[in-house]
């Protein structure tokens, strides 16, 4: 098992994501049933080289009880209104 030293390594949302699936022993299918979405959707969204959709960021930081927070993925400030979202 490879352990990480969070000061050296610097990274991104997705990193983040993928850590913490990996030390709560959380699937991909798992986290997208938690959060609502398809294993397919997650996986991509997990790979892409872009900010996912604000409403996925929102709902990672809930389901990840904040480890995972939406200025991991993104560094604007993420508006929490619901009727701001970008709807996916």
């Amino acid at each position: 098992m490879e352990r990480y030293d969070k000061m050296q390594i610097k990274r991104s949302g997705k990193m983040e994501l993928r850590e913490y699936c990996f030390r709560h022993r959380l699937s991909v299918t798992d986290l997208a049933k938690k959060i609502g979405y398809t294993r397919t959707r997650v996986s991509s969204l997990m790979n892409a080289k872009i900010p996912p959709p604000k409403k996925f960021q929102l709902l990672i930081e809930s389901a990840t009880g904040g480890e995972v927070t939406c200025k991991d993925w993104s560094p604007q400030e993420i508006s929490k209104d619901p009727n701001q979202l970008e709807l996916f």
